[in-house]
């Protein structure tokens, strides 16, 4: 019985991992049509508190701030210093928050806050775990827009090189503009 449901359990995350990632990428194209982010959130947010309970949450993308649940600003210069998950007592209650890092960079992060109990050590390596694999969703839709923008310029293959970004990809891109871009290998 305990190992059925445990997998049913794991089956079960395993799933809400997998729509997370569809989510996370819609919530990046979303942003140039503001009204259908706060949707893409509360999907996000729905996702996530499925495994870590809360009484709201916030993801913050770029410059984007939401309303509602309000992320100590202390928290967010703490994310981007030292990248950690944080957890502890916040103005309303007890916070938890993860960042989103894209090429070694925090573009945004993970917010839960609840009133009854604090976050154990635990929920803040989970809501980590579920932020990296947002992150891996953000870089994948960062690069896509990135070498769609260079590839309607028609830039040719040389001054992709120039940068240490684009040496990643530099096996991924075509030989020529004129040729369709193929399945990246990388």
């Amino acid at each position: 019985m305990y190992e059925t449901n445990l997998t049913n359990r794991t089956l079960d995350f395993a799933l809400r991992m997998a729509a997370l990632l569809p989510s996370v990428r819609a919530l990046f194209d979303a942003r140039a049509l503001p009204e259908t982010r706060p949707t893409w959130e509360r999907h996000i947010l729905a996702i996530v508190m499925d495994s870590i309970p809360a009484d709201c949450g916030a993801v913050l993308l770029e410059d984007y701030v939401p309303e509602g649940c309000v992320v100590p600003e202390e928290w967010i210069q703490r994310l981007h210093r030292e990248r950690e998950p944080l957890h502890g007592p916040v103005p309303d209650g007890f916070g938890l928050a993860a960042a989103l890092v894209v090429r070694r960079e925090v573009c945004g992060l993970l917010y839960l806050q609840r009133a009854a109990s604090e976050y154990e050590e635990d929920q803040a390596l989970l809501l980590a775990a579920i932020a990296h694999l947002a992150s891996a969703a953000l870089e994948g839709a960062y690069e896509q827009e990135w070498r769609e923008n260079e590839w309607e310029r028609g830039l040719p293959l040389e001054t992709f090189l120039a940068g240490e970004r684009v040496r990643r990809f530099a096996n991924c891109m075509p030989a020529s503009p004129a040729s369709p871009p193929p399945f990246p290998p990388c």
